[in-house]
C-alpha cells in the first residue's frame, strides 16, 4: 500500500473515475412486481454523454459533475435532522482535505448506497470528512479472508478482484457488470469480526477511500437515542400531543400507552425558516401538524363566505397545532371543527412561518396505524374501544384479579366479534352445546330466555354482558379442562344490527392465570397472576432417555419419557441438556439461554413449544418441553411448493403463534421454516426462542436469518413486531412457491440484503389473486405501511381474503384437519429426526469442567438447582 499523498501515483486524467467509480453503475429503474410506483432511484446514467469509443472526455466529466454530483455536494448540510450527537460532542479528527471532486464522489456513493442513503444529509456530509485516502499497486492485497474487518471502502480509481475462501475469483458474481464502488460493508453490517473474502488491486494504481469500523457503525448507532434522552424526548412529545388533541382522544390514549408510543414514534420532524409557506390555502391536508418550536401565522382565512383575522400558532399561543380533524372522522354535528382553518381536509388559510422553528407531523396513515384498522379512525370508534377496556377493568371477576394493562389488552385482543343483521337471530339455543365464554353486547341488544320459561326473559342492552360465571370455572383447578355443556337458555338478538364480542375461557388461559379469577383482591395479590407453563412436579429423576434427537455446539436434545402418579401412561417429552462451561465462553449466548427459558415459560399456546420445567446443576442446564415428532416444516416443502390450501393452514398456525407472542409484546426475531416443527396432529409449532425479546416499542439489534431479515433491521432503523410479520410473509412465500422471494442463485449475502431493502420479488400467474394481494401487502419495505402494522395487527392479516375459509376459533381449538399428519409407529418414534450421533459425547454422562462463581451468576435466573 502506498501513501495517499504520493501524487505521482495519481492519473493525469480523471477518466478512470468515471469508468471505475460511481458513474459506471447500472441503475435499475424497474417497478417492483406487484408494487406499482415503488422505485429505487440512483443517479440517472441514461443521460450520460459518451464519445464513440465509449469513454468520456474531461469536458464531459466536468459537465456530469456539475449536472449530477455537485448539486448534491452543495445542498444545505442541515436537512432538518440534528447534527449527529456524537460528532457534535466529540468530533473525530478530520482526515486530510479532499478535493471537490473527491468529496462529490464520496457523497454520491453514500447517497446512493442502499445502507447509507437513508442517513440524514448532515450525517453523510460529516462521514465524508472522515474518509481516509489509501492507494495500492497492482496485486497488492487490500484485505485477506479472516483478517479483522475494520474498514468500509470506496473505490475511487482503478480495479479490484474479489476471491472466496477457495481462492476462486467471484468478482463477476459479486459485482456483475458494475464497478464495485463500495465494498467491505457486509462484515460491518452484520458485526462479523473477520473478513469472509480476499480483495486485491488489479490495476497499476488503485485509489481507495476507507472509513473505519467505529465511525461507520456510529453513524447507524447514532440513530438509536440513549434511553434517558429517548425518555425525555418522548415525554416532551407526549405533552405536545396531549395539548394538540381533543379531550376524548387524550382520555383514550391515557388508557393505551402502546398507542401513545406508536403515535410519538410515528412523528416526523420538519424544520422551517422564517417566511416559509408550510401549507397554502385550499391545499388538501391529511396530517396533524404540531408547532414544537417557533411560530406560524395562519393568514387569508375564509370560511362560509366570511374572512377572519390572522391567527398565530405555536408555543405560548392559544393554538399549538392544526389538522387533527383531518386525521379523524367526526360527526357532522361535532362543533369542534367549526373554528379550525382546514375543515373538510382543505386549508381555509395559508400557513406562513413567522420565525424559524420545527414542526412535528403525524400523517393520517400513521394515525390509523397506531389506533385504527382502516384508513380512517373516528372518535366514536375510539370511544367504543375505551369503553370496552374500562368495562373489562370494572367487571368484578377481572377487577379483583389485579390484572395489568398488558393482560387487559390481551383479553380484548382475544375477543371474537360476531354481527347479526336482524332481530330474533339465535346466538345459541337451549340444549345447544356451548363452551365456557363471556358475551359482551357492543351494539343492539340480546334477550335471554330460560329453557322452561320459569323466569321472565332478560334483555341485555348495549354495553351489557352475560356469562361472567363461566370465567370462574378454573377457580382453584389446574386450568386445563375443556369446558363444554348444554346451555339451559336461549340467547336471541333483540334488535337489528346487533354486534357482540365473545371471550372464551379456554383462550383466556393464554394471557392470564384463570385459576385465581373470582378469589378476591387479597388472595389474588398473594398469588401469581402471570401465566406460566412450568410444572414444578416434573423432575429429572422421572425421565428415561431413549434417543438423541439433535446436537449443537452447546448442547443436545433427547427423546425422553416419564410416568406420572399411579398410572402406567407414559408421557413423551424432549429433554434439552446444555453444558455451562461452553455457554460461559460466550456470555451473550449464556444470557440469551436464560432469557429464552423465561420467555418460553410465559407463553401458553398450542402453536408455541411448551416448556414444562427447567432446572440446573453445577455443570448443566436442563429444559423439559413438549415433544414434536413430525419434524421440521422445511422438510415437507416440495421443490415446487405446497398447494395453497395446505400452505394457508401452516401459515395460519404460524401466525397464531406469532400473534400470541406479540400480545405480550414479545418478538420472535427468527421466524423461518426450520424453526417450525410439526406436532402429532400435523399442526405447526414455533420453536427456538433464542432471539425472542420483550419489546414494548422498538429495538435495534441486528439478528435473525439473512433470507428472512426485514429491511428495517438491515438499515438499523429500529424495528417492532413488523419484523416478525415480514419474516412470516417470507415463510408464506416459500410455502407456496418452494423458493425464497429475495434470493437468486449465486447471490451473495450483501446482494441479498440489497434486494430485500428494495423489496424486489417475483409473482406469477400460477398464484391466486388472493395470495398475490396478501404477499404484496406483507412484504412491503416500509414497516409503517406493511400489513399487520396497524393497531389491529394480526386481525388485519387474518382478514385477508386468502384466509377466507380458515375459521380462527376452529384453528385455535385444532379442529381443522391438517393436510399432512405424521405417521408414528409408536409414541417414541423419532424417525423424522436424523442426527449424526457418531462423534457426539453424551453430555449427561461426560465429565465436564466447572465454572467460576462469576460465570455461574449469569445462570442464577434460569431455574432451581438440583
Amino acid at each position: 500500500m502506498s501513501s495517499a499523498n504520493d501524487s505521482s501515483l495519481l492519473s493525469s486524467t480523471a477518466s478512470s473515475i468515471l469508468g471505475a467509480s460511481a458513474w459506471n453503475r447500472e441503475k435499475d429503474h424497474q417497478h417492483v412486481q406487484g408494487k406499482p410506483g415503488w422505485v429505487i432511484r440512483g443517479l440517472d446514467d441514461h443521460q450520460d454523454t459518451t464519445n464513440t469509443k465509449g469513454s468520456r472526455s474531461i469536458k464531459d466529466q466536468e459537465h456530469l459533475l456539475q449536472r449530477r454530483v455537485y448539486p448534491a455536494l452543495i445542498q444545505p448540510i442541515s436537512d432538518g435532522s440534528p447534527a449527529p450527537e456524537e460528532f457534535a460532542q466529540q468530533p473525530p479528527e478530520e482526515q486530510e482535505d479532499k478535493s471537490e471532486l473527491e468529496s462529490a464522489v464520496l457523497l454520491d456513493c453514500l447517497s446512493t448506497h442502499f445502507l447509507c442513503a437513508p442517513l440524514p444529509l448532515a450525517q453523510k456530509h460529516a462521514l465524508v470528512t472522515q474518509f481516509e485516502k489509501v492507494q495500492y499497486r497492482k496485486n497488492e492485497v487490500i484485505f485477506r479472508q479472516d483478517e479483522p474487518a475494520d474498514y468500509l471502502y470506496v473505490l475511487y480509481l482503478g480495479d479490484i478482484k474479489i476471491f472466496d475462501d477457495q481462492g476462486e475469483d467471484i468478482t463477476a458474481t459479486v459485482v456483475g457488470n458494475n464497478k464495485y464502488t463500495v465494498f467491505g460493508e457486509l462484515e460491518l453490517l452484520t458485526h462479523a469480526p473477520t473478513r469472509s473474502t480476499t480483495v486485491k488491486a488489479t490495476s497499476s494504481i488503485c485509489t481507495l477511500f476507507r472509513l473505519c469500523k467505529t465511525l461507520y457503525q456510529r453513524a447507524f448507532l447514532q440513530q438509536q437515542p440513549s434511553f434517558s434522552s429517548q425518555q425525555q424526548q418522548q415525554q416532551e412529545r407526549i405533552q405536545l400531543l396531549q395539548e394538540a388533541l381533543p379531550e376524548e382522544l387524550v382520555e383514550y390514549l391515557q388508557d393505551d400507552d402502546m398507542a401513545l408510543q406508536r403515535l410519538v414514534s410515528g412523528m416526523s420532524t420538519h424544520p422551517f425558516q422564517k417566511g416559509d409557506i408550510l401549507y397554502r390555502k385550499e391545499t388538501r391536508l391529511e396530517a396533524l401538524v404540531i408547532i414544537a418550536q417557533g411560530q406560524v401565522t395562519a393568514t387569508d382565512i375564509t370560511m362560509g363566505g366570511r374572512s377572519y383575522e390572522d391567527m398565530s400558532i405555536g408555543p405560548g399561543h392559544a393554538k399549538t397545532s392544526f389538522g387533527w380533524q383531518s386525521i379523524l372522522d367526526t360527526d357532522d354535528n361535532d362543533n369542534t371543527t367549526s373554528n379550525d382553518t382546514h375543515r373538510h381536509q382543505r386549508m381555509t388559510g395559508t400557513m406562513v412561518a413567522a420565525s424559524d422553528g420545527t414542526a412535528l407531523v403525524i400523517t393520517k396513515d400513521t394515525f390509523a396505524n397506531a389506533l385504527g384498522s382502516s384508513s380512517t379512525v373516528s372518535l366514536q370508534q375510539l370511544a367504543a374501544k375505551r369503553l370496552a377496556r374500562i368495562q373489562l377493568q370494572q367487571i368484578t371477576v377481572f377487577r379483583d384479579s389485579n390484572l395489568d394493562d398488558t393482560q387487559i389488552n390481551g383479553l380484548l385482543d382475544l375477543m371474537h366479534s360476531c354481527d347479526y343483521a336482524t332481530q330474533g337471530e339465535p346466538i345459541f339455543k337451549a340444549g345447544d352445546k356451548v363452551e365456557a365464554a363471556m358475551y359482551f353486547v357492543r351494539t343492539g341488544s340480546v334477550t335471554l330466555e330460560t329453557n322452561r320459561g320459569q323466569t321472565p326473559p332478560q334483555t341485555i342492552q348495549e354495553g351489557g354482558y352475560f356469562g361472567e360465571k363461566h370465567m370462574l370455572l378454573d377457580q382453584n383447578k389446574d386450568g386445563h379442562k375443556h369446558f363444554q355443556f348444554r346451555s339451559p337458555m336461549t340467547a336471541l338478538t333483540a334488535a337489528n344490527n346487533t354486534s357482540i364480542d365473545i371471550l372464551y375461557l379456554e383462550e383466556c388461559r393464554q394471557v392470564i392465570n384463570t385459576t385465581i379469577l373470582g378469589l378476591g383482591q387479597q388472595q389474588s395479590a398473594n398469588t401469581n397472576n402471570i401465566v406460566s407453563t412450568i410444572d414444578e412436579s416434573i423432575t429429572l429423576a422421572q425421565l428415561t432417555r431413549h434417543e438423541l434427537l439433535g446436537a449443537g455446539s452447546f448442547g443436545q436434545v433427547w427423546l425422553a419419557s416419564m410416568t406420572r402418579g399411579d398410572t402406567d401412561d407414559r408421557i413423551v417429552v424432549a429433554l434439552k441438556v446444555q453444558a455451562k462451561h461452553l455457554l460461559a465462553q460466550s456470555p451473550d449466548k449464556a444470557e440469551r439461554i436464560v432469557a429464552e427459558k423465561n420467555v418460553m415459560a410465559s407463553l401458553h399456546s398450542p402453536f408455541i413449544m411448551r416448556l414444562l420445567n427447567a432446572f440446573q446443576d453445577d455443570k448443566r442446564l436442563y429444559m423439559i418441553s413438549s415433544i414434536l415428532q413430525g419434524g421440521e416444516l422445511e422438510s415437507i416443502i416440495p421443490q415446487e411448493g405446497l398447494p395453497e390450501s395446505a400452505a394457508k393452514f401452516y401459515a395460519a398456525g404460524i401466525l397464531e403463534g406469532i400473534s400470541h407472542m406479540h400480545r405480550r409484546h414479545i418478538l420472535h426475531r427468527d421466524v423461518k421454516p426450520e424453526n417450525c416443527l410439526i406436532d402429532a396432529k400435523g399442526y405447526p409449532v414455533l420453536i427456538d426462542l433464542g432471539f425472542a425479546k420483550y419489546v414494548p416499542d422498538k429495538t435495534f439489534t441486528f439478528c435473525g436469518s439473512p433470507m428472512l431479515t426485514a429491511p428495517e433491521i438491515i438499515r438499523y432503523k429500529g424495528y417492532d413486531r413488523g419484523c416478525d410479520n415480514w419474516s412470516w410473509g417470507v415463510v408464506v412465500y416459500r410455502l407456496v412457491t418452494g423458493k425464497y422471494p429475495f434470493y437468486q442463485k449465486g447471490m451473495d449475502e450483501l446482494a441479498l440484503y440489497k434486494r430485500i431493502c428494495r423489496g424486489t420479488f417475483e409473482l406469477d400467474g400460477t398464484m391466486s389473486p388472493e395470495f398475490r394481494q396478501l404477499i404484496v401487502s406483507i412484504l412491503y419495505p416500509d414497516p409503517t405501511r406493511r400489513l399487520g402494522s396497524r393497531v389491529n395487527g394480526w386481525r388485519d392479516m387474518f382478514a385477508s381474503q386468502w384466509f377466507a375459509n380458515i375459521d380462527l376459533r376452529s384453528l385455535r381449538k385444532q379442529e381443522i384437519s391438517a393436510p399432512w399428519v405424521p405417521e408414528l409407529k409408536d409414541p417414541l418414534d423419532a424417525s423424522r429426526f436424523h442426527p449424526d450421533s457418531s462423534d457426539v459425547e453424551d453430555l449427561m454422562t461426560a465429565t465436564l469442567p466447572g465454572i467460576s462463581e462469576t460465570q455461574q451468576s449469569v445462570f442464577d435466573a434460569f431455574g432451581p438447582q438440583i
